[in-house]
């Protein structure tokens, strides 16, 4: 397969995907197609069902998230 906007090589591999819930933020590695030219992903068939799955534990707290860092707002 080939990447359907430059026409450039899909090589497999993982790759970090932000979901967000309101402020709430989650960095899920996940396997997917990536073009060596432009870098758009591919996901294979289950993955974006696997994603929205977060953002909805996330969203109502059913899940318990291990934290790796924090969000500072300036003022």
């Amino acid at each position: 397969m080939k990447c359907v906007f430059c026409k450039g090589s899909l090589v497999k591999k993982m790759v970090e995907e932000e979901v967000k819930a309101g402020n709430d933020h989650i960095l899920a590695e996940v396997e997917a197609e990536v073009c060596v030219n432009c870098h758009e992903r591919y996901f294979p068939q289950g993955t974006i069902d696997y994603l929205q799955k977060l953002k909805k534990e996330l969203k109502n707290k059913k899940e318990q998230f291990k934290p790796v860092g924090q969000v500072f707002r300036a003022a």
